[in-house]
């Protein structure tokens, strides 16, 4: 990426294909970046794959929420979650007795985990449901009593109940930032139209104490709460540099030395941008 030129997608792509993602180790955070970068090499089933197996084992991590939410809010959506319509194999399905009982299931090879709403298709209550749509019902024998008549009420593939969980994302996690929810009267969307303009103007408030003020870049993220990379690349959006040092000993002594004894007249600060410093227009 940082080569660029035009056949760096195909070198990433040739990476990616060489890459044991069984045997790949890495914070959960970098596994989720991967997973976009080889959504975006064509690896679509690789990537939906170890998105969901990370995010299912990392459920209470928000950034891994948000990054799995970013990887299947694309074009490319439609080739990562299989359309499912029967009960079957990695489908999540809704099921409603005749007494009004809801009961929500995970259905996948392996052992059973009932504790956890977690089935294998070979279970004794998922058996009898098995290949069943919306609307279609089974006689569930009972230890004591008449059978049970259970009617399938909703059926997703479980890379799509996943990415549903993401609407309880301002309720799981309040406090985290990158996803909000705006309530809606009727078709009027202006209130999340005036959220997104005030959210816009505090981000550009703060990044004039970098692009005027001159503070530093990572001081004024931290204000913000954001990333210094994220910021440097706002900052780049809307058409300003960044100001970098190459910093080597008789920069720091210089700038160190002007620090102790700022010059006389209010020229202090922009003396400081001569110590060896540049503009960096590249994005």
């Amino acid at each position: 990426m940082r080569v660029g030129g035009p056949d760096s997608a195909r070198r990433i792509q040739d990476q990616l294909k060489h890459l044991d993602l069984s045997s790949a180790r890495g914070a959960p955070r970098e596994k989720m970046l991967i997973t976009h970068f080889l959504r975006d090499a064509g690896l679509f089933d690789q990537a939906v794959k170890l998105a969901y197996d990370t995010a299912r084992a990392n459920r209470n991590d928000p950034e891994v929420a948000l990054l799995y939410f970013g990887l299947l809010v694309s074009d490319q959506a439609g080739r990562m979650i299989p359309a499912v319509t029967k009960v079957g194999v990695d489908t999540w399905v809704t099921l409603e007795s005749d007494t009004k009982e809801r009961l929500d299931v995970l259905i996948e090879a392996g052992p059973d985990r009932p504790a956890d709403n977690l089935y294998s298709p070979t279970h004794p209550f998922i058996v009898p449901a098995l290949g069943l749509g919306v609307g279609e019902s089974f006689t569930q024998p009972t230890a004591f009593g008449a059978p049970e008549q259970w009617r399938v009420v909703q059926v997703k593939h479980k890379y799509l109940q996943m990415f549903h969980e993401m609407h309880k994302f301002n309720v799981r996690f309040p406090d985290a930032k990158g996803f909000y929810s705006v309530g809606l009267q009727g078709d009027d969307i202006t209130p999340i139209l005036d959220q997104v303009k005030r959210l816009g103007e505090h981000t550009r408030r703060v990044a004039d104490l970098y692009i005027e003020k001159h503070l530093p870049l990572a001081i004024v993220s931290g204000l913000n709460g954001r990333d210094p990379i994220g910021l440097a690349e706002y900052v780049r959006q809307v058409g300003h540099d960044i100001t970098a040092c190459l910093g080597h000993l008789p920069e720091r002594t210089a700038a160190e030395r002007l620090a102790s004894h700022p010059p006389t007249g209010g020229g202090g600060a922009r003396s400081l941008y001569g110590l060896g410093c540049r503009s960096i227009g590249a994005s």
